[in-house]
C-alpha cells in the first residue's frame, strides 16, 4: 500500500521530507556533550553495532558509514556510549 507523502525504502517507510533530514544529518559531525566537543559516530561503528554492519539503519534509514538522522534511537553517544536520545550526557548545541 502506498501513502500519500511516505517514500518506501528497502525496510522502512519514510516521509518524504526524510532524504533531505538524512543529508542535513551528515553536516553535522561533531556533538557537544557535558562541555566537551566529541565526533558523532557513524552507522556501523556503533560498540554495539555488530547485529546492524552492512545494513541500513532500521530507525532512520541511513547506510552504514553515514551519521544517524538526528534524534534516531539507535545513535550511540560518543562520551558515555549509551543510546545518545536516552543518556544523561548534557547536550550543547
Amino acid at each position: 500500500m502506498e501513502l500519500k507523502g511516505v517514500l518506501m525504502f528497502p525496510r522502512i517507510n519514510a516521509l518524504e521530507r526524510w532524504p533531505e533530514r538524512i543529508r542535513e544529518s551528515q553536516s553535522r559531525t561533531h556533538i557537544t556533550l557535558n562541555g566537551l566537543r566529541f565526533a558523532r559516530l557513524r552507522h556501523g561503528t556503533e560498540t554495539g553495532a555488530a547485529g546492524t554492519r552492512g545494513l541500513d539503519c532500521p530507525e532512520c534509514a541511513v547506510s552504514e558509514g553515514d551519521y544517524h538522522v538526528t534524534g534516531c534511537d539507535r545513535e550511540e553517544c560518543p562520551s558515555c556510549h549509551g543510546q545518545l536520545v536516552a543518556c544523561a550526557c548534557e547536550i550543547h548545541e
